[in-house]
């Protein structure tokens, strides 16, 4: 598998295999992908977990996944509160931060679930990509993620620093 990745819009990724399927990867083929990369022919590439219903719900937290994120949080006339977090077991400290800020997540949709056009939802990194040119890989979970209507949906506002929660 190759994978062009655009660093001057963040990093969205473009797969060889997908793009050129049962062709080997030589010279010619690797030219032709990059020729197309460059004539913006590309389809973009999102790990994602299988989508579940747009209805579902857990605490009033809607989960999303790599190929529903840009249209269930950025094509949306919603305001958008995303947590990113990870099911991964990176290490203890990242997976008690990230439980406590999915649990502090689920008591804010309670919260706003009575308020119509916000979307309160959770993306799990550990199986999805986001697809977002302002948000890319690298960000560390969790990280609170903010979609405001009209210019907030092209640069979101997001938590650099640690959410400070505890895990109840």
């Amino acid at each position: 598998t190759a994978v062009i990745s655009n660093l001057t819009s963040g990093i969205v990724n473009y797969r060889f295999d997908e793009q050129q399927p049962r062709k080997p990867f030589e010279a010619s083929t690797a030219v032709a992908f990059a020729a197309d990369f460059f004539a913006g022919e590309l389809q973009r590439h999102v790990r994602s977990a299988l989508p579940p219903p747009d209805t579902e719900r857990r605490a009033g937290v809607a989960p999303l996944v790599g190929s529903t994120f840009r249209r269930r949080a950025v094509d949306t006339q919603d305001d958008v509160l995303v947590l990113l977090h990870t099911s991964a077991r990176l290490d203890n400290e990242v997976a008690r931060e990230c439980t406590a800020a999915l649990r502090a997540l689920e008591s804010v949709a309670m919260e706003l679930s009575s308020l119509p056009g916000i979307l309160i939802a959770s993306l799990d990194l550990a199986h999805n990509d986001v697809d977002h040119d302002y948000l890319y890989a690298g960000i560390e979970p969790p990280v609170l993620v903010a979609l405001g209507r009209g210019d907030g949906k092209a640069k979101p506002a997001v938590s650099t620093d640690d959410l400070d929660l505890e895990d109840p």
